[in-house]
C-alpha cells in the first residue's frame, strides 16, 4: 500500500510508487545484498578472480585458481636472485629476479651468466668452483739455456747448454715432447708430458715420473721423481708470478721433508720448470763460478734468472740459429731442415707432395688447360730432346723439376719451339712447369 515501507532488492513495489528499489552502490549490475563488495564493481557474483587478496567472484574464497610465482631477492640487480631469499607473488615486486642462483648476492660480477676468470679463487659463474688453469709451456719451440762461467784464477770460460723441444713423440697412449740438446742431431735429454698442471718425464723404456705439480697446494707432500728431484717434498709457499712476456704463472716454494719448516729449498715455476736449478753458490763475476738460466717460447724470453745485471738471455735468443741444411733458416723455422731446398723462402712445386715453402700444403696447379697460351710437349716418354712448342703473346716460364722440388732447367719462351736436352736425366719422372703472370701448369714426363 502507499504507506508501506520500502524493502530494497527484493524486487517488490512495497509502497505502490511504481518503482522497485534497488542497492547497487558500485553500478555492476548485483544489487547490495548479492555484492559481497558493493563499492568494487569488479567484484560481483561471476567475477573473474583476480591476484589482489580479493574474494572477487564472492564465493567466500580469496584469490583461488591463482598460480603464485616465485621472486628471489635481487641486491645486486645482475637479473639473479639469492635461492634463499625469496618470495612467492602474482606479479613480481621491485628488487627481485624471476632467476634465482646467485652465489654471491652482493656482486653484479658473480652470477651463472658471469665469464670466469681463471686462477682468482672467485667462483664467478656459479659453477661451485674457481676455475683454475695451467700454464702448458710445453710446446715445441721451447728451450731453456744455461750459461756456465768457469775460472779457477786463470781465464774465465763460457760454456753453453740449450735444451729445447724438437718433436712430438708418441709412447703408449700418451703424446710426449721430445727434449734435446740443440745443435746435437736427434738427442734426446727426455720425454715430457702435461696433463692438468702437472708434468711427467718418460725415459721411454719405463714408467711415467712426476716432475713438477703445480696443482699441490701449501702443505701438500710430492713425491716427485725426476731429472732434479727424487724425494718427498712439502709444499712450504705458493704464489702467482709474472713472466717477461706477461703470463701468470704460479711459483711454489718446496722443500724436503727431512730439511727444516718453513723455508723452501727449491723453486718451481710455471713455464720455465726448476726455477734456480744448478745455480752456483758463489756468483761472483771475477770469483770461481756461476750458473745462468734463460726460458724462451721460440724467440721470447719468458724467464731469466740474472743473476749479474750485466747479464742478460741474449745467448739463448744467439744459440737459436741451429741450421743443419745450411739454407739460412733456423730449425724452429724449417719445415725440413735436412734439405736446403725446403724452407719458407722456397719454391713451392706444386703437385708433387712436397711442402717447399713450409706453408703447410703443397701447391696445387690447375688441372685445366691454360686460358692465355697454348703448348705441345713431345716425345713423352723422351730419351734425348724435349721439345716444347709455346704459342703466346706474352712470356712463359718453362722450368723442369724432379720429383723432389729441385729446379733442373730453366727458359724463356714466347712463340716458337723450345729444346731442353735430357741425354744425361736419370730414368724417373721429371715435371715441366710453364708459367705466366695469370696462369701455371705442370705437365709430368717420363725419361727413360
Amino acid at each position: 500500500n502507499p504507506d508501506a515501507e520500502e524493502i530494497p532488492n527484493n524486487d517488490i513495489d512495497e509502497d505502490c510508487d511504481g518503482v522497485v528499489t534497488v542497492i547497487d552502490e558500485d553500478q555492476d549490475g548485483f544489487n547490495s545484498d548479492d555484492d559481497c563488495d558493493d563499492a568494487d564493481p569488479n567484484t560481483y557474483p561471476g567475477a573473474t578472480e583476480l591476484c589482489d587478496e580479493t574474494d572477487n567472484n564472492c564465493d567466500g574464497s580469496i584469490d583461488e585458481g591463482i598460480t603464485l610465482t616465485t621472486y628471489y631477492i635481487d641486491a645486486d640487480m645482475d637479473g639473479f636472485g639469492d635461492p634463499d631469499n625469496f618470495t612467492e607473488e602474482c606479479e613480481q615486486p621491485p628488487g627481485t629476479s624471476i632467476q634465482g642462483g646467485d652465489c654471491d648476492d652482493t656482486d653484479p660480477n658473480v652470477n651463472p651468466d658471469a665469464t670466469e676468470i681463471p686462477n682468482n679463487g672467485i667462483d664467478e659463474n656459479c659453477d661451485g668452483e674457481a676455475l683454475q688453469t695451467y700454464y702448458d709451456f710445453l710446446q715445441i719451440g721451447w728451450r731453456q739455456g744455461f750459461e756456465n762461467w768457469i775460472g779457477t784464477g786463470g781465464p774465465i770460460i763460457k760454456n753453453i747448454s740449450n735444451r729445447y723441444i724438437e718433436r712430438d713423440t708418441i709412447i703408449g697412449d700418451f703424446t710426449y715432447k721430445v727434449v734435446g740438446y740443440e745443435g746435437w742431431a736427434n738427442s734426446v735429454f727426455y720425454l715430457l708430458r702435461f696433463e692438468d698442471g702437472k708434468i711427467f718425464g718418460n725415459s721411454g723404456l719405463g714408467q711415467d715420473a712426476l716432475m713438477f705439480d703445480f696443482t699441490a697446494t701449501v702443505g701438500d707432500t710430492i713425491r716427485a721423481t725426476g731429472q732434479v728431484v727424487n724425494s718427498n717434498y712439502i709444499v712450504e709457499s705458493k704464489e702467482f708470478t709474472e713472466l717477461l712476456n706477461g703470463q701468470e704463472v704460479r711459483r711454489l716454494g718446496i722443500r724436503k721433508l727431512n730439511e727444516p719448516s718453513g723455508v723452501a729449498t727449491l723453486f718451481w715455476l710455471e713455464g720455465v720448470g726448476y726455477e734456480d736449478s744448478g745455480i752456483a753458490n758463489n756468483v761472483s763475476f771475477e770469483g770461481n763460478a756461476y750458473h745462468h738460466i734463460c726460458t724462451s717460447q721460440e724467440e721470447t724470453i719468458l724467464f731469466d734468472e740474472s743473476i749479474i745485471e750485466t747479464v742478460d738471455c741474449d745467448y739463448i735468443i744467439g744459440s737459436y740459429t741451429v741450421d743443419a741444411d745450411n739454407d739460412g733458416f733456423f730449425l724452429a723455422e724449417d719445415c725440413d731442415d735436412t734439405d736446403p731446398d725446403i724452407n719458407p723462402d722456397a719454391e713451392d712445386f706444386p703437385n708433387n707432395g712436397i711442402d717447399e715453402d713450409c706453408d703447410g700444403e703443397d701447391t696445387i696447379s690447375s688441372t685445366s688447360e691454360p686460358t692465355t697460351f697454348s703448348y705441345a710437349i713431345y716425345p713423352n716418354p723422351v730419351v734425348e730432346n724435349l721439345f716444347i712448342d709455346i704459342e703466346s703473346e706474352e712470356a712463359i716460364a718453362i722450368q723442369i723439376y724432379d720429383v723432389t722440388g729441385s729446379l733442373l732447367r730453366s727458359r724463356i719462351s714466347t712463340n716458337g719451339l723450345t729444346s731442353i736436352d735430357m741425354t744425361d736425366f736419370s730414368s724417373g719422372v721429371y715435371y715441366v712447369k710453364l708459367e705466366n703472370k695469370s696462369e701455371v701448369i705442370c705437365i709430368p714426363i717420363v725419361k727413360l
